[in-house]
């Protein structure tokens, strides 16, 4: 019978260890570890065998993703918002844009996971495609220009814009647009076409959601200058600078607004500017409907009462009031759960 030496004894205890200690790693080194791996399991099971994981683009780059409809029910504006689900390895991020069916989509939230076993991001289908002429003359984006989000902020009543030669519709449109080096080029008063019409931008939001330019857009005339067949405004003037364009679209305010900052559903909150007149008041928000009522307004203070909806609850609504002087100023708000 051979006998160990013990130098052989010790490298067998060490390989034995060895194994026990990767055993150990692989399930969770106590119980709290152990439920994590296993809710990860759980999770990479479904990935590869659920039924609405789909090939696509993300950024350009080929990726596979869950796509979930936001609603089951559906609600009454027939929204196709959706979910992605992702693997914690693939790098999506607000702002991002996944190609899918044929269109763009953009990333507009991500959900903070209490348990990070995944990814879950929720996405709009971009219904504009933006241009317009760069300072060294080219079309953005070397000519396709940025896929967008735009949304009517026109909810209730049109307002009339009186001229010296007729009256125009004054109609308003926010617009979400993907936060680069170069989407920064659209300054204030900078003209663009939404929609087939021509819009001036009056205020420009890059705090709420990073990753995404939140722009409110006011009805604008089409000119000489505007291409119609290719929507690009101020064409013909071949990337010559705006003098409206102004270059310091963040230069802080006299005034503010005051009020609630994390209004919950289905109560009633006052918004109040003090020192100047509002000539309009208006609230930024990506959400198919809107998710409040107005109580009451006059031209100091608006009050509005959220909808007790909780499907709106983590969602941005920014309130923004237009001076007498046509300083725009704003208040980001997150809604929030009433209890």
């Amino acid at each position: 019978m051979p006998i160990l030496s013990e130098s052989s004894g010790v490298e067998s205890l060490s390989k034995y260890f060895d194994y026990y200690q990767s055993k150990v790693k692989s399930r969770g080194a106590n119980q709290r570890e152990r439920n994590l791996r296993h809710m990860s399991r759980t999770f990479n099971r479904y990935f590869e065998n659920t039924l609405n994981r789909h090939d696509c683009l993300l950024n350009g780059e080929k990726a596979s993703l869950v796509f979930q409809d936001h609603s089951q029910s559906n609600n009454k504006d027939l929204s196709d918002d959706k979910y992605v689900v992702a693997p914690n390895d693939v790098p999506i991020q607000t702002g991002d844009y996944i190609e899918w069916l044929d269109s763009f989509w953009v990333v507009f939230t991500k959900e903070f996971k209490t348990i990070r076993t995944h990814q879950q991001v929720k996405i709009k289908e971009a219904n504009e495609l933006i241009k317009w002429i760069k300072a060294d003359g080219t079309i953005s984006n070397g000519g396709k220009g940025w896929p967008a989000y735009a949304q009517s902020q026109t909810l209730y009543t049109m307002g009339v814009v009186d001229t010296n030669y007729l009256q125009l519709p004054d109609s308003k449109v926010s617009l979400f647009l993907k936060d680069n080096e170069e989407t920064r080029e659209l300054k204030m008063n900078k003209r663009i076409f939404v929609g087939g019409r021509v819009y001036r931008t009056q205020y420009i939001n890059r705090i709420s959601r990073p990753g995404l330019l939140s722009f409110l857009l006011d009805e604008d005339t089409i000119g000489p200058n505007d291409n119609r067949e290719l929507e690009i405004a101020d064409y013909h003037l071949l990337g010559t600078p705006n003098e409206s364009e102004s270059e310091n679209p963040t230069e802080p305010s006299h005034f503010e607004i005051k009020g609630e900052t994390l209004p919950k559903i289905g109560r009633i909150y006052e918004y109040k500017v003090s020192g100047t007149n509002v000539t309009e008041w208006m609230f930024s928000h990506s959400l198919n409907e809107n998710p409040f009522y107005t109580v009451k307004q006059d031209e100091s203070s608006i009050q509005i009462q959220l909808k007790d909806d909780h499907r709106n609850i983590g969602e941005f609504l920014d309130v923004i009031a237009k001076t007498e002087s046509g300083e725009y100023i704003t208040l980001n708000t997150i809604i929030a759960a009433k209890f």
